[in-house]
């Protein structure tokens, strides 16, 4: 295969994926690994991410090899044994698994390989999948394999062979003891301060194992344990990675043991540094718990459509967004749970994407869950559709749901609010004319009446006192004086009742209603049925003042709008307190004419019953019947503030 300069890591996921966070870590792991094959397996062992050094290694490029199983690695006798499957199970239970074995390359030769395989999983311990490291390391065998059939055979044993090789090796005979050592071996124990003699040829290594103390001491049983079994015909091979310790760093080897062929017994024992190894490997662990958090707190949820929108990966937290499971949702088209009327925006969005990938486009859009609610999404995507390895549109979408619902409840409350002060604006102004009108009336009744007539009086009083009239003419003009100040009493009286009425403290409201039926069906000629029921003398005078003014306002409305022939007026006592029933034809007006809040005469009704916690409807009877309903209850509520503004009563 020919040479080139390592190139970044192929993603099957997008960096700017939230859910592919934990992709980005492999990424920058492999970039500074060219000679070895890394690559990602979702947890049924399909490749989901391939670098430079898998495909120098196994001669696939990424797009061959993405989706498919890692079963295509493994050489035929393996598959029929089942091994890749039981690797993987392995590797999901025990969460790693090391060793060596062949492999196979695309194009069908064989190769040593080292292999470390990691589960990637979520801090809840669900299964992401796995990170799996290959390392061609057939020249070393062949090497070490050469040097060890050298020393089966005594008589052709070459020192030399062995001493040029790397690894530290010893051959043990059949009960353990060291029977040659290499070059590396010494200068090993000569690293740690040991006497080569002590550990070298003569000595039973099965007892330095089990001598060891210290933080060494466990895996030197291990190891011894393990060597005996492969003396023994146990086991056909033992491997065994371990840590040692030093003040400068902590390497770790990996001891093998294999067994001589006959007619020797005995076994051959290899002490590897996988240092480097073991510290990607330790990497990979951090990589995964870094990322996981990552994952396991994103507000984002990623996934990769295909260009006409079928979902081709979705990130595990897709369960706790969707209800959805990533197998659910693969394979099918996006569209399938897209509301109806956002199935345009969608396909809008996705064709802005293709047609400009270099840009990231949103949407909000309605999506249908597990369960059959339908959730708001707000979705970011970018089109990686060139990239060979993704060919597909990355997508991240998040839950806005509960934001899209409080924004709308704030816009409506404005909205409301908005209209509350615009009706209050216009009450206000109402309120200040009315109250202008009843001064201009009650002034220009001080004024071009009751002053003249005073006027009339004083005159009338002088004229009798200059002139000497008779007694007779004196006595008559005293009754004329007695029947203009009656007369101006009355007057006065009137308009105070105007203001107030007097008759509704002393008398009740139902003598106060009666009198002022009476009294408008005598000024317009309509006639008014008036009734009551129930109504006592203890009625409160906020409450009765209130159903007075109410019926002012209906009857002034009425002669206002003309058209009425009968009008029915009813005061009863209810559970729920005073209810005031008006009811007259109106032939001149529509139904609809007549709502609450269409006119200012109905909001001061409203707002004047709401000051004493009661409530105002209007109802059509028929064509042109109508019927409005004032309801007060008799108690006023204690905490219901009476006053406004500088303690006007809010009820004259």
């Amino acid at each position: 295969m020919a040479s080139r300069a390592p190139s970044p890591l192929a993603l099957a996921l997008a960096p700017e994926a939230a859910g592919a966070r934990i992709h980005e870590g492999f990424r920058r792991l492999a970039e500074c690994v060219s000679d070895s094959a890394m690559c990602m397996l979702d947890p049924q062992g399909r490749v989901l991410i391939w670098n430079y050094g898998a495909e120098r290694t196994h001669g696939y490029r990424a797009e061959e090899i993405v989706g498919r199983h890692l079963s295509c690695f493994y050489v035929p006798e393996d598959i029929a044994r089942r091994v890749p499957t039981e690797h993987i199970q392995c590797v999901a239970k025990n969460g790693y698994l090391a060793g060596e074995g062949w492999r196979v390359r695309k194009n069908g030769s064989r190769f040593w390989a080292s292999v470390v395989m990691t589960a990637l999983r979520e801090r809840d311990g669900s299964l992401l999948g796995f990170a799996h490291l290959a390392r061609d390391v057939t020249g070393h065998r062949q090497a070490t394999e050469r040097a060890w059939a050298t020393a089966v055979h005594v008589e052709g044993l070459s020192w030399a062979s062995l001493s040029a090789l790397p690894e530290q090796i010893c051959v043990l005979d059949g009960d353990g003891t060291i029977v040659l050592t290499n070059r590396a071996w010494d200068q090993a124990a000569l690293a740690k301060g040991a006497d080569p003699a002590r550990c070298g040829a003569g000595r039973n290594y099965l007892q330095i194992c089990r001598a060891a103390m210290g933080r060494s001491a466990e895996g030197a049983t291990k190891a011894a344990a393990g060597i005996e079994s492969v003396l023994q015909g146990a086991l056909p091979r033992f491997t065994l990675d371990y840590p040692c310790p030093s003040p400068e760093r902590t390497a770790w080897f990996q001891l093998s043991v294999m067994p001589l062929r006959r007619p020797q017994s005995g076994a051959v024992i290899r002490h590897f540094d996988i240092t480097d190894r073991a510290v990607l490997a330790k990497k990979l662990h951090r990589s995964e718990a870094f990322y996981g958090a990552l994952l396991e707190n994103a507000a984002d949820v990623a996934a990769i459509l295909a260009p006409d929108g079928t979902i081709r990966y979705q990130h595990p937290a897709c369960a706790c967004l969707l209800g959805f499971t990533p197998t659910e949702l693969v394979g099918r088209q996006i569209f399938e749970f897209v509301h109806p009327d956002d199935l345009d925006a969608v396909r809008t969005l996705l064709r802005n994407c293709l047609r400009r990938p270099h840009l990231r486009h949103s949407a909000e859009y309605r999506f249908q869950d597990k369960h059959g609610a339908w959730l708001v999404l707000e979705s970011r995507v970018r089109s990686l559709v060139s990239n060979p390895v993704v060919a597909g549109i990355v997508m991240n979408s998040r839950d806005i749901t509960h934001a899209r619902r409080a924004r709308k409840a704030l816009l409506e409350r404005q909205d409301t609010l908005e209209h509350d002060r615009d009706e209050l604006r216009l009450l206000a102004t109402q309120l200040f004319r009315d109250q202008e009108d009843g001064y201009r009336r009650v002034a220009a009744d001080l004024r071009d009446n009751l002053a003249l007539r005073v006027a009339a009086l004083a005159l009338e009083a002088g004229t009798l006192a200059s002139r000497g009239a008779s007694a007779l003419a004196v006595q008559a003009g005293l009754h004329s004086l007695q029947d203009s100040a009656a007369t101006l009493g009355y007057d006065l009286c009137r308009i105070a009742d105007g203001l107030r009425p007097s008759v509704l403290a002393h008398l009740g409201v139902g003598v106060a209603l009666r009198d002022r039926c009476a009294e408008f069906a005598r000024k317009t000629g309509i006639p008014v049925h008036y009734s009551h029921r129930g109504l006592s003398s203890h009625i409160p005078q906020e409450i009765a003042a209130c159903l007075y003014r109410t019926t002012e306002h209906v009857l002034d409305g009425i002669v206002k709008h003309g058209g009425a022939e009968r009008v029915s007026l009813t005061v009863s006592k209810t559970a729920a307190g005073l209810r005031l029933t008006i009811r007259y034809n109106d032939a001149g007006r529509q139904p609809q004419d007549v709502q609450p809040n269409s006119s200012l005469d109905l909001l001061k009704m409203q707002e004047r019953l709401r000051a004493v916690n009661g409530s105002l409807s209007i109802r059509s009877r028929h064509r042109h019947r109508k019927e409005i309903v004032a309801l007060v209850p008799l108690v006023f509520p204690a905490d219901r503030p009476r006053t406004i503004g500088n303690g006007t009563n809010l009820i004259p």
